[in-house]
């Protein structure tokens, strides 16, 4: 029996939660890894011919040497929580272009960037502290560099055989190291160090960044003019007509000032550019009206189907009975359904990756259908007395109602999905398709609906037509084969 599973063109361990290489007998990996995993192994993807591969921001750890040989990759992007990179990452990789590379990581370890001769220009993050021995070794075409204040480590021989550098930029809060006419120097108590010599050369632009900027979003510069960046000391090996030039001319010209000022505009359009998931104002009305059945505001109590409040209040009031208060009987019930979560590994993605999760484990009088699990998506939750969280009590009796009378086994009640990180959301569209889902949103009319909630709906596919709604009410008070797929509204009381 094999130690390793084959999934995606990909092997993995049977956990799934580590890459182990690339399976090459399939031509089904295109370059982006799936969510989920959370470490790489030595030499995963050495050797491969392909130019980009994306890793998901569920990876916490890399081995050594991962992207080595790759002779065809142009584009990496690595996780953004990563802070440790590994030696000899992206040795010999001859073409490599660019690398979207996390906030927080900690140091260039030996050899990472060693031979990368398509290189043109480095901007070191603003995090980084240590840059050891060979870590841009022959880097052939690197001719722009921007230091960071962190930065208190620098091996004489890290830049060896980058013979084509000619800008070199300090951050001023740095006080260990300098640049003048020479190069680069690291004060010593004797004598200060020559660390790097300058040799003018043709200047490019910059193609490494020092943060998660979105590559398919490029600033307009009508609508967002770069911003004068004085962060940096004078760069030296330019002209004097040189020094004088800005915007995108000045980057393409090797205008250090301008380059960085474009990769500051990139990032702020990014984080200003929010996906847009607004609904159509007669998808408003309907939602509206929706929120009013669900929470017997609007409709007529002597239907079949609904959730009455006298049940509600039932419920509510046998719940009290038997809720701690300090949160201790949800949490035994959640830790003792972990054995059964174990077998189903994306399930287990899921529940690790979000803010806080809790398990009810039903007792259907009848027999169960065939997809017998409900998940409950909640937008906040409340704090108890000693300051631990619970799902409402209101929520989880309107769940085990639903539960009850479908004859539901299990409640994965749900708080916290990183609605921001594109690789989980797609992870979650496809998790969440065939799932019956509720979720319950604190809005009391549509003009109040989250983008959170909004982006919710979205990805577990909520029709927000009316004659789905007045459907999916019909259909929940009896026991049927249809997928739900509801959101109510649950009110936080602190």
């Amino acid at each position: 029996m094999s130690d390793f599973l084959k999934q995606h063109g990909l092997l993995y361990s049977k956990d799934q939660s580590t890459l182990i290489g690339i399976d090459k007998s399939s031509t089904e990996f295109t370059g982006h890894v799936p969510y989920g995993v959370r470490f790489i192994e030595d030499e995963a993807f050495s050797g491969c011919d392909l130019e980009e591969i994306s890793l998901p921001d569920s990876v916490e750890a890399v081995g050594s040497c991962v992207f080595q040989n790759c002779s065809r990759l142009k584009t990496v992007k690595l996780p953004s929580n990563m802070t440790c990179l590994t030696p000899y990452l992206f040795a010999d990789c001859g073409s490599l272009e660019r690398v979207v590379m996390p906030l927080s990581v900690e140091a260039f370890p030996e050899g990472l960037f060693s031979g990368c001769s398509s290189l043109k220009s480095l901007v070191i993050p603003a995090t980084v502290s240590k840059i050891s021995a060979y870590a841009a070794k022959d880097c052939t075409s690197l001719q722009t560099m921007v230091l960071p204040a962190a930065l208190m480590e620098l091996s004489p021989d890290a830049f060896a055989g980058c013979a084509s550098i000619s800008n070199i930029r300090v951050d001023p809060d740095n006080h260990l190291f300098y640049v003048n006419e020479e190069g680069l120097f690291e004060r010593g108590l004797d004598e200060d160090r020559l660390v790097l010599r300058v040799n003018p050369v043709e200047k490019t632009g910059v193609a490494f960044f020092e943060q998660n900027v979105d590559e398919n979003i490029a600033a307009d510069p009508e609508d967002d003019e770069p911003e004068e960046d004085d962060t940096f000391s004078a760069e030296i090996g330019l002209s004097d007509s040189e020094e004088g030039e800005t915007s995108s001319s000045g980057a393409e010209n090797g205008n250090i000032d301008a380059i960085f000022s474009e990769i500051m505009g990139d990032e702020k359009e990014r984080s200003a550019s929010a996906q847009d998931v607004s609904v159509s104002e007669r998808e408003m009305e309907v939602l509206s009206e929706m929120m009013e059945v669900m929470n017997d505001t609007g409709a007529s109590a002597s239907s079949s189907a609904a959730v009455t409040e006298d049940e509600l209040a039932a419920l509510f009031a046998s719940h009290e009975k038997t809720e701690n208060p300090s949160g201790e009987e949800e949490q035994e019930t959640a830790d003792s359904s972990e054995a059964s979560v174990k077998t189903d590994s994306r399930l287990r993605i899921l529940l690790d990756t979000v803010d806080f999760s809790s398990v009810i484990e039903c007792s259907p009088s009848g027999t169960p259908p065939e997809n017998s699990e409900l998940f409950v998506i909640a937008e906040k939750t409340v704090r108890n007395a000693d300051g631990s969280k619970s799902f409402s009590a209101k929520l989880k009796a309107c769940a085990e109602y639903f539960a009850r009378v479908q004859d539901f086994t299990r409640i994965y009640m749900l708080e916290g999905l990183p609605v921001d990180n594109e690789e989980f959301m797609r992870f979650f569209h496809f998790f969440i398709n065939g799932k019956h889902t509720l979720i319950a949103c604190e809005a009391s009319n549509p003009s109040g609906l989250s983008e959170y909630c909004r982006r919710i709906c979205e990805e577990a596919r909520v029709n927000l037509s009316r004659e789905e709604m007045v459907a999916q009410r019909s259909r929940i008070g009896i026991k049927n084969s249809a997928l739900i797929k509801m959101i109510i509204q649950d009110k936080y009381d602190s």
